[in-house]
């Protein structure tokens, strides 16, 4: 159960953590948790490729109305700033 640990810290310590090459990350997450996230990432993707038709119509309809607003809204503080 116990593993050997290195200690180590500054740059030398980043080199080493994110060289891929020279350390290997094993048991860095319980079996477990790891399952369960990847049953929430597989879940969460199946839902959004199954997106009902209102729902693909309300994103369309955002990605268009949204800039028409914001555009109307600085059009109105402009012109009501200069009376």
């Amino acid at each position: 159960m116990l593993h050997r640990a290195i200690c180590m810290s500054g740059a030398e310590a980043a080199r080493v953590f994110y060289d891929n090459e020279r350390l290997t990350r094993r048991e860095a997450m319980p079996p477990t948790a790891l399952t369960l996230l990847q049953r929430v990432v597989h879940l969460v993707e199946e839902a959004q490729s199954q997106k009902s038709r209102a729902q693909r119509f309300s994103d369309r309809f955002v990605t268009r109305y949204s800039p028409a607003v914001l555009r109307a809204a600085v059009l109105v503080a402009v012109v009501g700033g200069l009376r």
